[in-house]
Protein backbone atom coordinates (compact mmCIF):
# COMPACT_ATOMS: atom_id res chain seq x y z
CA UNK A 1 0.00 0.00 0.00
CA UNK A 2 3.41 2.47 0.23
CA UNK A 3 3.16 1.99 3.81
CA UNK A 4 7.10 2.30 5.63
CA UNK A 5 7.79 -1.31 7.04
CA UNK A 6 11.19 -0.44 8.52
CA UNK A 7 9.39 1.78 11.67
CA UNK A 8 6.66 1.59 13.79
CA UNK A 9 4.24 3.33 12.35
CA UNK A 10 1.16 5.81 13.49
CA UNK A 11 -1.81 5.34 11.34
CA UNK A 12 -4.89 7.53 11.17
CA UNK A 13 -7.29 9.22 8.23
CA UNK A 14 -10.36 9.87 7.28
CA UNK A 15 -12.62 9.93 3.74
CA UNK A 16 -11.73 12.16 0.89
CA UNK A 17 -12.60 15.64 2.02
CA UNK A 18 -11.54 19.23 3.79
CA UNK A 19 -11.89 18.02 7.20
CA UNK A 20 -13.07 20.19 9.91
CA UNK A 21 -10.33 20.96 13.30
CA UNK A 22 -11.44 17.55 15.02
CA UNK A 23 -10.09 15.58 12.42
CA UNK A 24 -7.52 17.45 11.16
CA UNK A 25 -6.25 17.01 15.43
CA UNK A 26 -6.00 13.28 14.50
CA UNK A 27 -3.36 14.34 12.06
CA UNK A 28 -1.15 16.54 14.60
CA UNK A 29 -1.29 14.16 17.39
CA UNK A 30 -0.15 11.39 15.21
CA UNK A 31 2.44 13.70 13.79
CA UNK A 32 3.54 15.05 17.62
CA UNK A 33 3.44 11.54 19.23
CA UNK A 34 5.62 10.11 16.31
CA UNK A 35 8.08 12.93 16.30
CA UNK A 36 8.91 12.18 19.95
CA UNK A 37 8.85 8.23 19.55
CA UNK A 38 10.67 7.88 16.35
CA UNK A 39 7.65 6.57 14.48
CA UNK A 40 6.27 7.22 10.98
CA UNK A 41 2.92 8.35 10.44
CA UNK A 42 0.76 8.07 7.29
CA UNK A 43 -2.99 9.42 6.79
CA UNK A 44 -5.71 6.95 5.20
CA UNK A 45 -8.33 8.32 2.58
CA UNK A 46 -11.11 6.37 2.59
CA UNK A 47 -11.69 6.64 -1.04
CA UNK A 48 -14.11 3.51 -1.31
CA UNK A 49 -16.51 5.52 0.56
CA UNK A 50 -19.87 7.31 -0.74
CA UNK A 51 -19.24 11.35 -1.22
CA UNK A 52 -21.97 13.72 -2.23
CA UNK A 53 -21.62 16.40 -4.22
CA UNK A 54 -18.15 17.90 -3.75
CA UNK A 55 -19.06 21.23 -2.11
CA UNK A 56 -18.12 23.57 1.13
CA UNK A 57 -20.17 24.53 3.93
CA UNK A 58 -18.82 28.42 4.21
CA UNK A 59 -20.28 31.22 7.05
CA UNK A 60 -21.88 33.79 5.40
CA UNK A 61 -24.27 37.31 6.61
CA UNK A 62 -27.60 37.60 4.77
CA UNK A 63 -28.64 41.34 3.97
CA UNK A 64 -30.28 41.87 7.57
CA UNK A 65 -27.22 40.83 8.84
CA UNK A 66 -28.08 37.53 10.42
CA UNK A 67 -24.87 34.60 10.59
CA UNK A 68 -25.98 31.79 8.19
CA UNK A 69 -24.52 28.51 6.43
CA UNK A 70 -23.79 28.94 2.60
CA UNK A 71 -22.86 25.91 0.16
CA UNK A 72 -20.09 26.23 -2.25
CA UNK A 73 -21.25 23.75 -4.53
CA UNK A 74 -17.91 23.18 -6.81
CA UNK A 75 -19.82 20.43 -9.47
CA UNK A 76 -23.73 19.49 -9.92
CA UNK A 77 -25.01 15.49 -10.32
CA UNK A 78 -22.19 14.52 -8.62
CA UNK A 79 -24.63 12.32 -6.48
CA UNK A 80 -23.61 9.45 -4.45
CA UNK A 81 -20.75 7.85 -5.47
CA UNK A 82 -17.26 6.29 -4.44
CA UNK A 83 -14.86 9.17 -3.95
CA UNK A 84 -11.82 7.40 -6.27
CA UNK A 85 -14.07 8.99 -9.32
CA UNK A 86 -13.47 11.82 -10.89
CA UNK A 87 -11.50 15.08 -10.05
CA UNK A 88 -13.79 18.49 -10.42
CA UNK A 89 -13.07 22.04 -11.57
CA UNK A 90 -14.79 24.80 -9.41
CA UNK A 91 -15.89 27.63 -10.38
CA UNK A 92 -14.70 31.17 -8.45
CA UNK A 93 -17.16 31.47 -5.14
CA UNK A 94 -19.65 34.11 -5.77
CA UNK A 95 -22.45 35.18 -3.26
CA UNK A 96 -25.15 36.94 -5.37
CA UNK A 97 -28.57 37.87 -2.98
CA UNK A 98 -27.04 40.51 -0.80
CA UNK A 99 -24.91 38.43 1.35
CA UNK A 100 -21.44 38.87 2.62
CA UNK A 101 -18.70 36.74 3.77
CA UNK A 102 -19.03 36.78 7.31
CA UNK A 103 -15.58 37.23 7.76
CA UNK A 104 -13.03 38.99 6.41
CA UNK A 105 -10.60 36.32 6.18
CA UNK A 106 -12.96 34.00 4.20
CA UNK A 107 -12.69 35.16 0.45
CA UNK A 108 -8.79 34.66 0.87
CA UNK A 109 -9.40 30.89 2.03
CA UNK A 110 -11.75 30.00 -0.62
CA UNK A 111 -9.63 31.36 -3.17
CA UNK A 112 -7.25 29.29 -1.81
CA UNK A 113 -8.97 26.02 -1.75
CA UNK A 114 -10.04 26.61 -5.29
CA UNK A 115 -6.39 27.35 -6.15
CA UNK A 116 -5.37 24.11 -4.93
CA UNK A 117 -8.19 21.86 -6.17
CA UNK A 118 -7.64 23.45 -10.11
CA UNK A 119 -4.02 22.86 -9.49
CA UNK A 120 -4.30 19.13 -8.56
CA UNK A 121 -3.25 16.66 -11.30
CA UNK A 122 -5.19 13.60 -9.63
CA UNK A 123 -7.03 11.59 -11.70
CA UNK A 124 -9.79 11.16 -8.81
CA UNK A 125 -11.81 13.03 -6.56
CA UNK A 126 -9.98 11.70 -3.54
CA UNK A 127 -6.68 12.26 -4.91
CA UNK A 128 -7.99 16.04 -5.68
CA UNK A 129 -8.67 17.04 -2.38
CA UNK A 130 -6.02 15.35 -0.80
CA UNK A 131 -3.86 17.31 -3.10
CA UNK A 132 -5.42 20.11 -2.20
CA UNK A 133 -5.34 19.66 1.65
CA UNK A 134 -1.65 19.56 1.52
CA UNK A 135 -1.36 22.91 -0.48
CA UNK A 136 -3.32 24.34 2.62
CA UNK A 137 -1.42 22.78 5.15
CA UNK A 138 1.89 22.93 3.88
CA UNK A 139 2.58 26.74 4.84
CA UNK A 140 1.76 26.20 9.13
CA UNK A 141 2.26 22.20 9.95
CA UNK A 142 3.69 19.07 8.65
CA UNK A 143 1.56 17.61 5.57
CA UNK A 144 0.18 14.15 5.75
CA UNK A 145 1.67 11.28 3.46
CA UNK A 146 -1.40 9.63 1.95
CA UNK A 147 -2.23 6.49 1.20
CA UNK A 148 -5.59 4.71 -0.04
CA UNK A 149 -8.05 2.33 1.01
CA UNK A 150 -8.76 1.30 -2.41
CA UNK A 151 -5.10 -0.22 -2.46
CA UNK A 152 -6.09 -3.02 0.39
CA UNK A 153 -7.91 -5.00 -2.19
CA UNK A 154 -4.29 -5.68 -3.95
CA UNK A 155 -2.72 -6.95 -0.83
CA UNK A 156 -2.67 -10.38 0.04
CA UNK A 157 -4.42 -10.02 3.58
CA UNK A 158 -7.57 -8.97 2.14
CA UNK A 159 -7.36 -11.92 -0.24
CA UNK A 160 -6.96 -14.45 2.09
CA UNK A 161 -9.98 -12.62 4.85
CA UNK A 162 -12.22 -12.45 1.49
CA UNK A 163 -11.45 -16.38 0.80
CA UNK A 164 -11.69 -16.94 4.89
CA UNK A 165 -15.86 -15.43 4.59
CA UNK A 166 -16.79 -17.22 1.49
CA UNK A 167 -15.81 -20.48 3.27
CA UNK A 168 -16.80 -19.23 6.93
CA UNK A 169 -20.04 -16.93 6.41
CA UNK A 170 -22.31 -17.77 8.96
CA UNK A 171 -19.10 -17.53 11.55
CA UNK A 172 -17.85 -14.34 10.79
CA UNK A 173 -21.65 -12.67 9.97
CA UNK A 174 -22.55 -14.18 13.64
CA UNK A 175 -19.11 -12.92 15.38
CA UNK A 176 -19.37 -9.46 13.31
CA UNK A 177 -23.32 -8.88 14.45
CA UNK A 178 -22.31 -10.10 17.85
CA UNK A 179 -19.84 -7.61 18.10
CA UNK A 180 -21.81 -4.55 17.15
CA UNK A 181 -25.15 -5.81 19.13
CA UNK A 182 -22.37 -5.72 22.71
CA UNK A 183 -21.38 -1.67 21.56
CA UNK A 184 -24.63 0.00 22.13
CA UNK A 185 -22.70 3.59 21.13
CA UNK A 186 -20.80 2.01 17.78
CA UNK A 187 -23.56 3.22 15.54
CA UNK A 188 -22.93 0.24 13.16
CA UNK A 189 -25.47 -1.61 11.30
CA UNK A 190 -26.04 -4.98 11.47
CA UNK A 191 -25.17 -7.55 8.85
CA UNK A 192 -28.44 -9.42 7.36
CA UNK A 193 -27.57 -13.09 8.00
CA UNK A 194 -30.55 -14.67 6.75
CA UNK A 195 -29.42 -13.10 3.47
CA UNK A 196 -25.49 -14.32 3.93
CA UNK A 197 -24.63 -9.98 3.76
CA UNK A 198 -20.47 -10.05 3.94
CA UNK A 199 -18.55 -7.06 5.55
CA UNK A 200 -17.91 -5.64 1.78
CA UNK A 201 -18.13 -3.50 -0.60
CA UNK A 202 -18.84 -3.87 -4.68
CA UNK A 203 -17.72 -0.66 -6.37
CA UNK A 204 -18.97 -0.92 -9.72
CA UNK A 205 -18.58 2.69 -12.08
CA UNK A 206 -18.66 4.58 -8.40
CA UNK A 207 -21.38 3.15 -7.14
CA UNK A 208 -21.29 1.11 -3.86
CA UNK A 209 -23.20 -2.40 -3.50
CA UNK A 210 -23.48 -4.62 -0.95
CA UNK A 211 -21.98 -8.22 -1.15
CA UNK A 212 -23.58 -11.44 -0.42
CA UNK A 213 -21.96 -14.19 -0.01
CA UNK A 214 -24.05 -16.08 -2.47
CA UNK A 215 -22.80 -13.71 -4.98
CA UNK A 216 -18.74 -13.51 -4.26
CA UNK A 217 -17.91 -16.09 -6.58
CA UNK A 218 -19.47 -14.21 -9.55
CA UNK A 219 -17.66 -10.57 -8.47
CA UNK A 220 -14.33 -8.94 -9.88
CA UNK A 221 -11.93 -9.23 -6.90
CA UNK A 222 -10.57 -6.06 -7.94
CA UNK A 223 -14.59 -4.62 -7.44
CA UNK A 224 -14.28 -5.76 -3.69
CA UNK A 225 -13.93 -3.20 -0.87
CA UNK A 226 -13.69 -3.78 3.11
CA UNK A 227 -16.36 -1.97 5.15
CA UNK A 228 -15.50 0.29 8.29
CA UNK A 229 -15.28 -2.35 10.64
CA UNK A 230 -13.37 -4.90 8.42
CA UNK A 231 -10.97 -2.14 7.08
CA UNK A 232 -9.82 -0.53 10.29
CA UNK A 233 -9.10 -4.38 11.61
CA UNK A 234 -6.95 -5.26 8.99
CA UNK A 235 -5.45 -2.16 8.95
CA UNK A 236 -4.92 -2.40 12.40
CA UNK A 237 -3.49 -6.48 12.44
CA UNK A 238 -0.77 -5.83 9.71
CA UNK A 239 -0.11 -2.07 8.87
CA UNK A 240 0.45 -0.16 11.50
CA UNK A 241 1.57 -0.13 15.57
CA UNK A 242 -1.06 2.42 16.68
CA UNK A 243 -4.09 3.67 14.87
CA UNK A 244 -5.59 7.54 15.81
CA UNK A 245 -9.40 7.56 15.77
CA UNK A 246 -11.36 10.51 16.01
CA UNK A 247 -14.24 10.61 18.48
CA UNK A 248 -17.05 8.04 16.02
CA UNK A 249 -14.12 6.13 15.30
CA UNK A 250 -13.06 5.34 18.72
CA UNK A 251 -16.78 4.09 19.22
CA UNK A 252 -17.53 1.66 17.05
CA UNK A 253 -13.86 0.03 16.79
CA UNK A 254 -14.16 -1.19 19.88
CA UNK A 255 -16.46 -3.51 18.41
CA UNK A 256 -13.97 -4.05 15.67
CA UNK A 257 -11.52 -5.74 18.40
CA UNK A 258 -14.52 -7.62 20.11
CA UNK A 259 -15.32 -9.17 16.49
CA UNK A 260 -11.38 -10.18 16.04
CA UNK A 261 -11.12 -11.63 19.12
CA UNK A 262 -14.27 -13.49 18.30
CA UNK A 263 -12.60 -15.30 15.25
CA UNK A 264 -11.85 -18.66 14.63
CA UNK A 265 -10.90 -21.22 12.75
CA UNK A 266 -9.29 -19.69 9.31
CA UNK A 267 -9.84 -16.41 10.08
CA UNK A 268 -8.13 -16.62 13.62
CA UNK A 269 -4.89 -18.34 11.52
CA UNK A 270 -4.68 -15.31 9.37
CA UNK A 271 -4.88 -12.72 12.23
CA UNK A 272 -2.30 -14.92 13.78
CA UNK A 273 -0.05 -15.13 10.45
CA UNK A 274 -0.36 -11.05 9.56
CA UNK A 275 -0.51 -10.21 12.74
CA UNK A 276 2.19 -10.82 14.92
CA UNK A 277 -0.08 -12.88 17.32
CA UNK A 278 -3.62 -12.22 16.10
CA UNK A 279 -4.32 -9.14 18.23
CA UNK A 280 -4.92 -5.69 17.22
CA UNK A 281 -2.76 -2.44 17.07
CA UNK A 282 -3.67 -0.61 20.00
CA UNK A 283 -5.73 2.31 19.27
CA UNK A 284 -6.31 6.05 20.59
CA UNK A 285 -8.66 8.94 20.16
CA UNK A 286 -7.45 12.44 19.67
CA UNK A 287 -9.83 15.33 18.79
CA UNK A 288 -10.13 18.73 19.51
CA UNK A 289 -12.36 22.08 18.81
CA UNK A 290 -11.08 24.80 16.03
CA UNK A 291 -13.72 27.34 15.79
CA UNK A 292 -13.98 30.40 13.38
CA UNK A 293 -13.65 33.94 15.27
CA UNK A 294 -17.76 33.86 14.70
CA UNK A 295 -18.99 34.41 18.33
CA UNK A 296 -19.90 37.66 19.51
CA UNK A 297 -21.09 39.37 22.63
CA UNK A 298 -25.04 39.45 21.04
CA UNK A 299 -25.25 35.81 20.53
CA UNK A 300 -25.39 33.94 23.33
CA UNK A 301 -23.91 29.91 23.83
CA UNK A 302 -25.88 27.02 23.35
CA UNK A 303 -25.96 26.63 27.44
CA UNK A 304 -27.44 29.99 27.88
CA UNK A 305 -29.63 29.65 25.64
CA UNK A 306 -30.70 25.67 27.29
CA UNK A 307 -30.40 27.92 30.70
CA UNK A 308 -32.86 30.35 30.02
CA UNK A 309 -35.68 28.31 28.48
CA UNK A 310 -35.48 26.16 31.53
CA UNK A 311 -35.51 28.81 33.89
CA UNK A 312 -38.62 30.19 31.71
CA UNK A 313 -40.81 27.03 32.00
CA UNK A 314 -39.44 25.69 35.68
CA UNK A 315 -40.18 29.77 36.59
CA UNK A 316 -44.21 28.17 35.94
CA UNK A 317 -43.90 25.92 38.54
CA UNK A 318 -41.52 27.16 41.01
CA UNK A 319 -42.67 30.70 43.14
CA UNK A 320 -39.52 30.66 44.66
CA UNK A 321 -38.36 31.79 41.15
CA UNK A 322 -40.88 34.68 40.68
CA UNK A 323 -39.46 36.07 44.00
CA UNK A 324 -42.04 34.75 46.44
CA UNK A 325 -40.18 32.68 48.71
CA UNK A 326 -43.02 32.22 51.11
CA UNK A 327 -45.48 30.51 48.26
CA UNK A 328 -41.92 28.51 47.46
CA UNK A 329 -41.77 27.00 51.06
CA UNK A 330 -45.66 26.54 51.09
CA UNK A 331 -45.41 24.32 47.82
CA UNK A 332 -42.96 22.35 49.42
CA UNK A 333 -45.22 21.64 52.31
CA UNK A 334 -48.33 20.53 49.56
CA UNK A 335 -45.95 18.20 47.91
CA UNK A 336 -45.20 16.77 51.02
CA UNK A 337 -48.54 16.21 52.02
CA UNK A 338 -49.78 15.22 48.77
CA UNK A 339 -46.57 12.41 49.04
CA UNK A 340 -48.09 11.55 52.71
CA UNK A 341 -51.57 10.67 51.22
CA UNK A 342 -50.28 8.29 48.46
CA UNK A 343 -48.47 6.36 51.04
CA UNK A 344 -51.50 6.38 53.17
CA UNK A 345 -53.47 5.08 50.06
CA UNK A 346 -55.60 7.97 50.55
CA UNK A 347 -56.57 10.38 47.26
CA UNK A 348 -54.06 13.78 47.01
CA UNK A 349 -57.21 15.38 44.83
CA UNK A 350 -57.77 18.03 47.38
CA UNK A 351 -54.07 18.85 47.82
CA UNK A 352 -53.43 18.93 44.07
CA UNK A 353 -56.17 21.53 43.50
CA UNK A 354 -54.67 23.38 46.42
CA UNK A 355 -51.27 23.22 44.64
CA UNK A 356 -52.82 24.27 41.41
CA UNK A 357 -54.56 27.50 42.72
CA UNK A 358 -50.95 28.07 44.61
CA UNK A 359 -49.35 28.12 41.41
CA UNK A 360 -51.94 30.48 39.43
CA UNK A 361 -51.99 32.97 42.33
CA UNK A 362 -47.88 32.87 42.57
CA UNK A 363 -48.28 33.59 38.29
CA UNK A 364 -50.62 36.24 38.42
CA UNK A 365 -48.75 37.84 41.30
CA UNK A 366 -45.37 37.49 39.60
CA UNK A 367 -46.88 37.79 35.93
CA UNK A 368 -43.79 40.56 35.55
CA UNK A 369 -41.09 38.53 36.56
CA UNK A 370 -42.47 35.44 34.60
CA UNK A 371 -43.09 37.60 31.59
CA UNK A 372 -39.32 38.98 31.64
CA UNK A 373 -38.21 35.53 31.94
CA UNK A 374 -40.47 34.21 29.35
CA UNK A 375 -39.58 37.00 26.96
CA UNK A 376 -35.50 36.32 27.33
CA UNK A 377 -35.83 32.78 26.65
CA UNK A 378 -37.59 33.53 23.24
CA UNK A 379 -35.39 36.22 22.62
CA UNK A 380 -32.24 33.85 23.18
CA UNK A 381 -33.87 30.85 21.75
CA UNK A 382 -34.41 33.20 18.17
CA UNK A 383 -30.69 32.75 18.47
CA UNK A 384 -30.26 29.44 18.69
CA UNK A 385 -29.86 29.02 14.96
CA UNK A 386 -26.87 31.79 14.92
CA UNK A 387 -25.52 30.08 17.90
CA UNK A 388 -25.05 26.85 16.74
CA UNK A 389 -23.20 28.19 13.44
CA UNK A 390 -21.01 30.90 15.87
CA UNK A 391 -20.19 27.81 18.16
CA UNK A 392 -19.77 24.80 15.48
CA UNK A 393 -16.70 22.89 15.29
CA UNK A 394 -17.43 21.56 12.18
CA UNK A 395 -16.32 24.26 9.88
CA UNK A 396 -13.33 22.91 7.44
CA UNK A 397 -9.97 23.94 7.99
CA UNK A 398 -9.26 24.93 5.14
CA UNK A 399 -11.27 28.40 5.97
CA UNK A 400 -8.88 28.64 9.17
CA UNK A 401 -6.21 31.10 8.68
CA UNK A 402 -2.32 29.41 8.35
CA UNK A 403 -1.48 31.34 11.84
CA UNK A 404 -4.62 29.44 13.34
CA UNK A 405 -3.71 25.99 12.14
CA UNK A 406 -0.42 26.28 13.17
CA UNK A 407 -1.08 27.68 16.63
CA UNK A 408 -3.40 24.17 17.07
CA UNK A 409 -0.30 21.92 15.70
CA UNK A 410 2.15 23.48 18.14
CA UNK A 411 -0.80 22.85 20.77
CA UNK A 412 -0.94 19.65 19.87
CA UNK A 413 3.42 19.19 20.27
CA UNK A 414 2.69 20.81 23.65
CA UNK A 415 1.22 17.51 24.54
CA UNK A 416 4.35 15.27 24.08
CA UNK A 417 6.67 17.78 24.61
Amino acid sequence: MGLPVDVPLVLSGHQAELWHGGILAKHFASEAFAARSGAATAWLVVDQDEAEDPSLLVPVRDAAGQLRAWRWKWAEGFGRVAAAVQPVQPEEAKLEDGSRWALETVGARLAAVRAALRASAASSWSGQVSFAAAQLLKDAAPVPQFVYESRLASTELFRAVVGALARETAEAIGGYNGSIAGSNDSGMRALDQSLGELPLWSIKSGRRQRVLARDLPNLDPSTLAPRGMLMTALLRLAGCELFVHGLGGGAYDLATERWVQSWTGELARIAQDFGGGGAPAPMVVASADLRLPLATAQVATEQEIGRAVWLAHRARHDPALLNDAAAGRQKAAILEQIAAHKRAGETPAAAFAELHALLERARSQGAGVLGALEANAARLHGQRAEALLAFSRTWSFALQTPESIGAMFEKAKSVFA
